[in-house]
């Protein structure tokens, strides 16, 4: 039996477009030449090189049925859902130019299931249709989970979509921060897609936004949360002002009345979670942050984008009018869109004025920042990191990413369980 992904080649192409949609794709089919093979290189003490790589954040729909307290994310205007014309020249220029061998689209929002299964359906089919031999592409959805159903479930599994999913910890910290529309709490909502999820095996990983409710509680209290719930892969995000906010020079707090965490006191806050889940070992929490940062202080690949520094031109995020920014986390600045992909290609995007003004910029923070012991672990950090800080910790140090305190705790453990680096 084919895939189901490749039977969606199979389809007429008017079961899931309208005849001029499927006009346009016909005149539009990329050559069947093999596209760009994938390279990805690294080395202990050198940045990631990632060609024939693109990893889209597609902002399908910027449509929420949440209000979170920190986000800056969702829109009410009837124009923030990606139409057909733009997805389409977006896999056009992504998959069908034959610039990258691997492709991650990472399907976020807004909240990406309001738009519904057929609307995910034409993704697929787009995504196949511009597929070049040998090209791998890989779908992950990021949702807050309160639409999952039983028939959603049965969706994911057959097209092989990943899922990742947003919760702030037990019901006393998530529902004071995601909110229904309506105003009411999530957490039964989303803990019963969770339970979904994950006995289906979907899953991937929880991400959990740290606030000021999420410090007062405690790392204890949220490593006993997620085994409790078998939630053993988590993502911690601390909040961070509106971009564009402050003035550069360590000046300005974000949006008034948004609170947000700074990057001593999350470092802080991750190293309180790395002793919470060492006491209390059973079932063992897996969090990104640290298990990267210990990776790379073992002389090992982080696995991570934030720790292996040179991701201006592999990480994109599309807005649903095609504009193309150097990662979702600098939406609302218009400094850091880089293109559209209406008129322009991939590559031409990143040889523009603006990718490669930021580009330099994190070559520039770098030189600063190699006499730092640490630097060959954090290779700077992520960039939106030093973004803030620059705008709004009047402490900010620019030889150091903020990560020293942690690195040389896992540094120190790397060194007990397996002697000095070599």
């Amino acid at each position: 039996a084919l895939d189901p992904v490749e039977a969606l080649a199979t389809w007429p192409l008017e079961t899931l477009f309208t005849p001029d949609e499927a006009a346009w794709l016909r005149a539009a089919r990329p050559s069947q030449a093999p596209a760009t093979p994938t390279r990805l290189r690294w080395a202990p003490g050198q940045d990631m090189s990632y060609a024939g790589y693109a990893c889209a954040i597609v902002k399908i729909t910027r449509l929420c049925n949440l209000r979170c307290t920190y986000c800056h994310d969702w829109r009410a205007e009837t124009n923030q859902i990606m139409t057909f014309h733009v997805q389409a020249r977006l896999f056009q220029e992504l998959i069908g130019s034959g610039q990258h061998g691997t492709i991650e689209v990472v399907w976020h929002g807004g909240e990406p299931t309001l738009l519904g299964q057929k609307a995910f359906l034409r993704t697929l089919a787009l995504e196949r249709w511009f597929q070049r031999p040998g090209q791998q592409i890989f779908n992950r959805i990021q949702t807050n989970a309160t639409t999952i159903d039983d028939a959603w479930v049965r969706f994911f599994l057959r097209y092989g979509m990943h899922v990742g999913v947003s919760i702030d910890g037990p019901p006393e910290l998530h529902d004071r921060t995601r909110l229904h529309v309506s105003g009411r709490p999530t957490f039964a909502d989303v803990r019963r897609g969770l339970g979904l999820l994950r006995d289906a095996g979907l899953l991937r990983h929880v991400y959990l936004v740290v606030g000021g409710a999420t410090l007062a509680a405690g790392a204890e209290r949220i490593v006993r949360f997620l085994q409790e719930e078998g939630l053993t892969r988590v993502g911690v995000l601390p909040t961070r002002p509106g971009n564009g906010d402050g003035d550069g020079k360590g000046r300005g707090a974000g949006r008034p009345g948004v609170e947000w965490v700074d990057r001593a006191t999350y470092v802080r806050f991750l190293l309180d979670l790395h002793r919470a889940r060492k006491a209390q070992p059973e079932p063992w929490i897996h969090v990104r942050e640290l298990d990267s940062a210990a990776r790379a202080a073992r002389g090992e690949v982080a696995g991570h984008c934030e720790l292996l520094g040179n991701c201006v031109g592999a990480f994109f995020s599309i807005e649903p009018d095609g504009s193309v920014g150097h990662c979702d986390k600098f939406v609302g600045d218009p400094d850091y869109t880089i293109g559209n992909v209406l008129t322009q290609s991939f590559d031409e995007m990143r040889a523009g004025q603006r990718a490669q003004a930021l580009a330099a910029g994190n070559r520039a923070a770098h030189e600063q920042q190699r006499g730092c012991r640490y630097f060959t672990y954090c290779r700077g950090w992520c960039p939106h990191e030093r973004y803030v800080a620059e705008r709004h910790d009047p402490a900010h140090d620019p030889s150091c990413c903020g990560l020293s305190e942690l690195f040389q705790v896992l540094e120190e453990e790397a060194i007990h369980a397996n002697g000095p680096r070599q």
